[in-house]
């Protein structure tokens, strides 16, 4: 082999060993997954969120000659950076192999709390900003159409408005890299998004922002009016404004994780004063003065931020298409000599047969170097002269 043809096969064969797992790792926008772990008999399934989000999964288990300590399908709760156990697998007929697969899909959010319902949330701007509200429960719907955005609320205002947390709770996800917006399909999962997570299971989601400029990182924890980005026209948008929805975590009746929105109280003034945000209207996030008296759709409330309706806890859901769908994954787990190879090494058997190819070509490159660099020599000897080489 030609010395620039086997340069050319080890570029590509790196190229192929990083792009494989890279490949893997992109399409998981979220680290979580259910692992199998073999012991000598049985396998025990295991969830593991390695995120700072507390993850609700829907899980269930099924194959031939199998039984198990748990009854299957199984909804769990996963709190954050943590694994829990989830149930053993074995054969039932131990004469005989077994093989299973398991099929799971996973959503932020908890599905056994309920929301708070004596909290209400800062107007999402930093102080003085003032901003109409073109879309609101109540209110002519155009594009809040399913379960997960039904209480969405549009905020209008000028791009790069400071955007601040209405609740304190952990950053569970941001997404800043989009830069186009417009009313087109290709764009419906392309918007700027930052999710923050609160103590009672609900998320706030802030969509539509604006490209490069989030100010907080995931597991970040945020209090109420912190800034955390800015606003944007990103994503599926008729203009610049923001989309603010609260979610809290649902499972349907097709079995699928999914979001659902919960109606929203908001508060503004010193001391705090309920605002009910309807469509059309103009609201300000202003802290430092009292309630103007000519408001007319607020209520005044003590030292501290009223109560609000407390949310629909209908399991009924749709099909969802919002981007934050939860993720549908199907893994199947074959009792074989390869479940060691990774239980024992920490690696899936694919990295190490690529490594294993990749010492090869190395090796193989660095002898055709050393081969064409050696030139063989033979001498002869004349009468009266000295070697002379051939």
């Amino acid at each position: 082999m030609k010395r620039s043809e086997m340069k050319s096969e080890l570029i590509l064969t790196l190229l192929l060993c990083w792009l494989v797992p890279s490949a893997a790792l992109a399409a998981q926008n979220y680290p979580f997954r259910i692992h199998s772990v073999k012991t000598t008999s049985q396998h025990l399934v295991t969830a593991i969120n390695d995120g700072p989000a507390t993850i609700t999964v829907f899980v269930n288990v099924s194959g031939t000659n199998i039984s198990s300590d748990r009854h299957w399908p199984v909804i769990d709760v996963i709190a954050p950076h943590s694994p829990k156990q989830l149930g053993w697998v074995q054969a039932a007929n131990p004469r005989q192999g077994y093989s299973f697969k398991t099929n799971f899909n996973y959503g932020l959010g908890d599905v056994n709390k309920i929301s708070d319902g004596s909290i209400s949330y800062r107007i999402p701007f930093a102080d003085g900003i003032r901003s109409r509200v073109d879309q609101a429960p109540g209110g002519r719907i155009t594009t809040h159409t399913h379960s997960s955005s039904t209480f969405a609320i549009d905020f209008t205002v000028p791009e790069n408005t400071p955007v601040v947390a209405a609740r304190g709770g952990t950053v569970v996800s941001v997404e800043d890299s989009f830069t186009v917006g417009g009313q087109r399909q290709e764009l419906l999962d392309k918007a700027n998004t930052i999710e923050i997570q609160h103590s009672d299971g609900t998320i706030a989601n802030y969509v539509h922002l604006a490209p490069g400029k989030a100010a907080v990182r995931v597991g970040q924890i945020v209090s109420t009016g912190q800034l955390i980005g800015y606003s944007g026209n990103t994503g599926y948008s008729s203009g610049p404004h923001l989309h603010f929805v609260l979610t809290r975590a649902v499972v349907g009746p097709d079995n699928k994780v999914d979001a659902q929105s919960l109606p929203v109280s908001f508060y503004a003034y010193n001391p705090p004063t309920r605002i009910l945000i309807e469509q059309g209207m103009t609201v300000e996030a202003d802290y430092a003065h009292p309630m103007p008296v000519a408001r007319t759709h607020a209520q005044p409330t003590d030292n501290r931020p009223p109560g609000i309706v407390k949310a629909d806890t209908s399991p009924t859901l749709q099909n969802s298409r919002n981007k934050n769908d939860a993720p549908s994954v199907l893994i199947t787990f074959d009792v074989s000599w390869l479940d060691d190879v990774e239980r024992r090494t920490g690696q899936p058997w694919w990295v190490w047969a690529g490594l294993f190819l990749l010492a090869i070509i190395l090796v193989k490159a660095v002898r055709s170097v050393f081969s064409t660099s050696k030139r063989k020599k033979s001498y002869r000897i004349e009468p009266g002269n000295r070697f002379n080489d051939l």
